[in-house]
């Protein structure tokens, strides 16, 4: 459903802002009408400051996404 247009430097060294503008413009919806008015999950394994998960859960809302959850596994220290 998602797709990444763009890769990007990695984020170790990065403040959250910094992440959230890293990752603001490369994820993209695919199919976007299998999105529509559904409730979709995202599941991270490890989350620092949420700046991927931000970025997906914005393109699907973007692609008519009834509502985003999100599950993670751990949670880093940022």
């Amino acid at each position: 459903m998602i797709e990444r247009h763009t890769y990007t430097q990695t984020h170790t060294s990065k403040s959250r802002v910094k992440r959230l503008d890293n990752v603001a413009s490369v994820f993209g919806a695919k199919k976007s009408e299998n999105v529509k008015d559904k409730r979709i999950l995202l599941v991270d394994d490890v989350m620092t400051t949420g700046a991927t998960l931000t970025a997906c859960a914005n393109v699907l809302l973007d692609a008519q996404a009834l509502v985003v959850d999100m599950a993670v596994i751990a949670a880093g220290r940022y």
